[in-house]
């Protein structure tokens, strides 16, 4: 952006938002520069760092500079150990000092959760990682810390900074994601909860070995398992669950025991020396903020705890306050990417509860707008719709949580906002996770007919949801909202996505990997690969810049979000191919029954054109007259139906990605009708008991169309909707 541009941009800004504001943020942002540029200094000065090449003795006094807590707790590390055990204050979730007592209750509260969480932990136990980590190989002789795997090598033994320019390469090694997903140590708690349910000393005994393994073969500091701050800060949570719940365990000596607080405490200075301030990683910066205000707290006995404490709970209420939107969604439009932060936020907050330090009322407020948009945008299995980028990272894994189910994270948001928790989220795995995070007294809200129509103007999404079908209309926004990021988008504006009867019928891609290549990063990210209006096959924004971040994010526009009792129509448009070419969708759906969509293109001018609708499914796709069918095992799941007559229908070979480094090959059709604009498309897709219903065009103008459809006649034109039964 040239200086012109930029100083434009700025007074653009300061009138809608106000020059006193703009003057603050301007401050603000100068002094998170400092930071910015105190953490990379701070990073070199690790290149020699060999504080903790060897364990502390318990015993004997620290050598200068090991000493990681505060004089006042002891000259020894014996000393600080003792004063931990002793302690009643701040209060962890729970006392694993009676492992049999603490089974018991966690058996009574989630006897599913328990026996899931010992069998997942048998699989760790046997070096089976693919739960944590796609493709991830097996470690039947002990864990291999820097392992590339996909290729197979291992990540160099050098000074993390040496690897700081990573980001910026066009071919990555390999995809540092995987490692980092496998360093997160997030396996731990599991196995914790596994010793806590059987009291089986091999669990204890792996828990050990795992972390020895560890030390030995990443020095603080070193490879790229110290790259982020991130990472450190998800490694120290793991191993403050995993410090609580082996408590008594026989892995558990003085010494081991001193080392593991040792590292908690240098995770924690890594993360408060490098916090990742830049405007655009917004869950980077939650996650790191979260986890130490949590270690902080936790452990007032660290040195430097008191100012660490300040700095991340005023970062966490800032960070909730600017990334949770108005209307919940956050900022970097990813339900993916929300949930995570959900996760990062909850933390905080059950902790903040359980010590009786209530939370701020905007921060309550912003968990709790935050859990609606997350509610909206369930799938009936319990995840969130994959719109968007979305690794399927968790900034904590509880023992007994199910990796795809997402509703026991919200009603933990609820519970911890004192919202009532909607009986539909109500499970053995949401009951396990209360257990832990130590939320009782939790009221239920009775189970109640949900509107259907959740609309989220400043995320730009709609969910609808009625009748066993459950639609996401991706609209985009209007760009006068602040912090929002363009790092994880996808040039996905006016996509939808549809499931009916817990079958998804048509999907978005998801994101196989981020590296090593960025052919594959980009193609999950084009406008073609998505359920979205194409104009000649180009992107509604550049995708192709840079490996995170886009291209200027065109504005859109919701027209139209009205639910009549019968039907839901929903409406957008953007400007995406040019200021003279305004695209528009109109969602009509039929809960149940049928969805019909009509994509217009509309120009200044007249000139030949490609107007294309996509559809990808997790389904076989037929090729019919009229369209296509989706199938499975002979059955019929929903028929395309595409206006007008002389649109052709296309089948093109793609992927979708369930889980981040995992993809599925599939077939996408594409409707396709070609002209001078203005142009027009519609697709009536058929599916529940409307299957075998009639569907045809009556009338088909560039201003609107005429559709009979399931015995409705349909009218739809500019700004109107007007429906008869036939």
């Amino acid at each position: 952006m040239s200086f012109g541009a930029a100083v434009r941009e700025r007074v653009r800004r300061a009138r809608e938002r106000g020059w006193l504001e703009t003057a603050r943020e301007a401050v603000e942002e100068r002094r998170w520069r400092v930071l910015q540029a105190a953490g990379q200094a701070y990073l070199h000065t690790l290149r020699d760092d060999r504080r903790f090449a060897e364990p502390l003795d318990p015993k004997r006094e620290p050598p200068a500079g090991r000493r990681f807590w505060r004089p006042r707790y002891g000259r020894v590390g014996a000393d600080l150990v003792a004063h931990l055990h002793r302690r009643s204050q701040p209060d962890f979730f729970f006392d694993a000092g009676n492992r049999s007592a603490l089974s018991r209750a966690w058996r009574a509260a989630a006897p599913e959760a328990a026996d899931a969480c010992v069998a997942q932990a048998e699989r760790f136990l046997a070096g089976d990682f693919t739960a944590l980590v796609a493709g991830c190989p097996h470690f039947p002789d002990g864990v291999f810390w820097r392992r590339r795997i996909l290729s197979g090598g291992e990540w160099p033994l050098v000074p993390a900074v040496e690897l700081a320019a990573l980001d910026a390469q066009p071919e990555w090694p390999d995809d540092p994601r995987l490692t980092w997903e496998l360093n997160r140590l997030q396996h731990l708690p599991v196995m914790g909860g596994a010793w806590i349910a059987t009291g089986e000393p091999r669990f204890a005994e792996a828990f050990r070995a795992h972390l020895e393994s560890f030390w030995e073969q990443t020095p603080f500091g070193k490879s790229i398992l110290w790259l982020q701050a991130q990472e450190a800060a998800l490694r120290a949570v793991s191993l403050l669950w995993a410090w609580r719940l082996f408590a008594g365990s026989p892995a558990m000596d003085a010494a081991f025991e001193l080392r593991l607080l040792e590292t908690i405490a240098a995770c924690a200075e890594f993360v408060a020396r490098s916090l990742t301030l830049s405007p655009a990683t917004h869950n980077h910066l939650v996650s790191e903020v979260c986890a130490l205000a949590v270690v902080s707290l936790c452990f007032p006995e660290f040195a430097g705890s008191a100012y660490r404490q300040r700095l991340a709970l005023r970062l966490v209420e800032r960070e909730a306050q600017r990334q949770i939107l108005p209307d919940g969604a956050h900022g970097e439009l990813s339900p993916g990417y929300a949930a995570f932060v959900g996760e990062s936020f909850l933390h905080v907050a059950a902790f903040a509860a359980r010590n009786e330090a209530p939370l701020s009322p905007p921060l309550q407020d912003s968990l709790a707008r935050l859990a609606d948009f997350l509610a909206a945008m369930l799938k009936s299995d319990g995840d969130v719709w994959r719109v968007g980028d979305i690794d399927d990272g968790r900034a904590f894994r509880l023992p007994g949580s199910i990796e795809a189910d997402r509703r026991p994270l919200i009603a933990a948001l609820y519970a911890v906002s004192g919202r009532p928790v909607p009986e539909e989220l109500e499970g053995s795995s949401a009951a396990s996770w209360r257990f832990w995070l130590g939320l009782s007294n939790v009221s239920t809200a009775p189970k109640a007919v949900p509107s259907p129509l959740h609309v989220f103007s400043a995320g730009g999404f709609v969910a609808a949801r009625a009748g066993g079908t459950r639609l996401l209309f991706r609209v985009g926004t209007d760009g006068a909202v602040p912090h929002v990021s363009p790092v994880h988008q996808h040039a996905d504006l006016l996509s939808v996505v549809l499931e009916h009867d817990g079958r998804v019928l048509f999907d978005d891609p998801g994101v196989f990997r981020y590296g090593p290549d960025l052919s594959t990063r980009f193609a999950a990210r084009r406008t073609s690969a998505h359920n979205a209006p194409c104009l000649d096959g180009r992107d509604v924004f550049e995708v192709d810049r840079q490996r995170f971040g886009v291209g200027p994010i065109p504005r859109a526009r919701l027209l139209q979000a009205v639910w009549d009792g019968e039907l839901a129509w929903l409406a957008g448009e953007h400007e995406g191919y040019g200021t003279d070419a305004v695209m528009r969708r109109d969602v009509i759906l039929r809960p149940g029954r049928f969805v019909a969509i009509i994509d217009r293109l509309n120009t200044d001018g007249r000139a030949a054109h490609r107007l294309s609708a996509g559809w990808l499914s997790p389904w076989p796709i037929e090729r019919t007259p009229e369209g296509c069918r989706l199938v499975a095992d002979g059955n019929v799941l929903a028929r395309l139906v595409v206006f007008p007559s002389e649109a052709t229908i296309g089948m093109q070979e793609a992927w979708l990605a369930p889980r981040y480094g995992e993809r599925c090959p599939v077939w996408r059709c594409a409707a396709t009708v070609r002209g001078d604009a203005p142009l027009l498309l519609s697709t009536v897709i058929l599916f529940g008991d409307a299957i075998e219903a009639e569907a045809e065009a009556t009338a088909t103008t560039s201003a609107g169309c005429h559709l009979s459809i399931d015995g409705l006649c349909l009218e739809i034109g500019d700004g109107a909707l007007r429906w008869s039964r036939a």
